[in-house]
This record gives C-alpha cells, structure tokens and sequence, in this order.
C-alpha cells in the first residue's frame, strides 16, 4: 500500500491567504501614511498572529495555534 504521511494539525488553525494580505496591509499601510503625513513602521507579523487569535475569540493562556499562509 501506498500510505501518505499524515498531518498533524493544532486545535487552532489560522489559514490566512498571503497575496490578500499583502494588499491589504500595503493599502492601509499608505491610506495611513497619507493621513498622517509620515511612514509608518514594518508591520511585526506576530503581533499581527496575536491580535487575530485574540479578536477570534482565542484567550491567553496554554494554546497551540497553527498558522498556514497559502499563496500561489
């Protein structure tokens, strides 16, 4: 037989679409240096990772969260 090795996946995963992502981050990122007339830091992706678990409902504490970016 021919077995496929298996995936082992977390409790949480977080499947996040990387091209939308950096369109979305590379237009609020010039909408607010166009209103706030200066360039605005790089964007910390784990605070990012961070503040999308805890908006989706995710407490702090002992989680295992998986982060798959799917791009083509």
């Amino acid at each position: 037989m021919n077995e496929k090795p298996q995936v082992k996946l977390a409790e949480t995963v977080v499947l996040i679409d990387a091209a939308y992502l950096n369109l979305v981050i590379i237009d609020m990122q010039g909408y607010f240096e166009n209103i706030l007339h200066r360039p605005l830091q790089e964007i910390d992706l784990a605070q990012l990772a961070l503040y999308l678990t805890l908006d989706a409902g995710l407490t702090e504490g002992e989680n295992e969260v998986q982060f798959l970016f799917v791009y083509d």
